[in-house]
């Protein structure tokens, strides 16, 4: 299996969805949790916000867990839906 993940961690979107559709192009597909594969069979992660990677490193382990769950039923990396998943069930 040929495997690239991108943590990009940069705060433009527009950047990463650039790259995004550019796997996309000419056959590629989408997979869950941000994964595309391009039309050589090469397998992309691809995600923008290093805010993402902060909720998933969270110290807070429940917290963390949390977002991976939400972000496991993704296809598209969504950190709009992933903060209010992390901080489900937590105190005020």
């Amino acid at each position: 299996m040929k495997v690239v993940s991108e943590r990009l961690g940069h705060a433009n979107v527009a950047f990463s969805m650039n790259v995004y559709q550019h796997v996309l192009a000419d056959g590629g597909e989408e997979g869950q949790c941000g994964w595309l594969k391009d039309k050589f069979g090469l397998s992309w992660q691809v995600c923008a916000n290093a805010a993402m990677y902060e909720l998933l490193d969270d110290p807070d382990r429940t917290r963390a867990d949390r977002a991976m769950r939400a972000m496991f039923e993704m296809t598209k990396l969504d950190l709009a839906a992933l903060r209010p998943a992390a901080d489900a069930d937590r105190p005020g």
